[in-house]
């Protein structure tokens, strides 16, 4: 009997043991070659920086790279346009239109042209060849857009142009360039404002930044959530530029009036 009931317990131990081999591979087969985060789980960008402390940008609303990729433009309340090194040192200032509210400023760097959108009036414009008028290049229609809660994100990618109307409703629109109007729109449900757009030619997303609830999302095309990033070291992110070359997302506050840099790591 005491044979026989060792027996068994060396059977049950035995079988115990295939059992959690079994569960221990099918557990890994199961994360193969896949990642499990949920892209509306907040994740945490490198190291940060700030910049412009001491000489800000009131109003600063929008940030992206230059045409020529060596430096940055930055756009405030105001109707400017602002030159920034990638140090962080403003290296001039155009005044465009005192009664013009740019809210985002976006780049073609094949063509080398410069485009911005303005909060009130929901329309586009395009920077002259010599740098020193913008004109009205369309006007997007919001239906139900509420003043003040207007344009506010723009993205330049493959000939389309990418605009942001901040809330109600939080709508992205497509803007072809070469048939001069606005081709899709898909409103999404993840912002609560759509404080500005990036977009990311690497794999063909948009990047889009939350000043309200202190997020930066990548997106598809098509406005599904493929990625979460905090970014509550922004006091309030309205600009957001994501540059692989050096390593960061550049983010432009509008309360402080600095730059900030994260670093990317994914």
């Amino acid at each position: 009997m005491r044979r026989f009931r060792n027996n068994l317990l060396r059977f049950a131990t035995l079988a115990m043991c295939a059992l959690a081999v079994v569960g221990c591979d099918d557990s890994n087969n199961n994360n193969e070659g896949g990642n499990d985060v949920n892209p509306n789980t907040p994740r945490q960008l490198g190291e940060w920086k700030q910049y412009l402390v001491e000489d800000k940008i009131s109003g600063f609303s929008g940030v992206c790279l230059n045409e020529d990729g060596t430096g940055l433009y930055g756009v405030d309340d105001s109707g400017d346009l602002y030159n920034i090194s990638f140090e962080g040192e403003k290296l001039g200032k155009l005044s465009l239109d005192k009664e013009r509210d740019f809210e985002g400023v976006t780049t073609d760097a094949t063509n080398k042209v410069v485009y911005m959108c303005e909060e009130r009036e929901w329309n586009v414009y395009q920077l002259s060849a010599d740098k020193k008028s913008a004109t009205k290049l369309t006007h997007i229609e919001v239906v139900n857009g509420v003043d003040n809660k207007g344009l506010e994100g723009i993205a330049y990618g493959k000939g389309n142009i990418y605009v942001a109307n901040q809330e109600r409703p939080t709508t992205i629109f497509t803007y072809s360039v070469a048939e001069g109007k606005v081709t899709s729109s898909v409103t999404v449900d993840f912002a609560r404002f759509l404080s500005d757009l990036c977009y990311d030619e690497t794999n063909d997303t948009l990047w889009v930044v939350d000043s309200k609830q202190s997020l930066a999302f990548n997106i598809s095309l098509d406005g599904e959530v493929l990625a979460t990033y905090d970014v509550s070291f922004v006091p309030k992110a309205e600009g957001i530029c994501v540059d692989y070359t050096r390593g960061v997302i550049w983010f432009a506050c509008d309360s402080t009036g600095r730059l900030y840099s994260a670093e990317i790591n994914f």
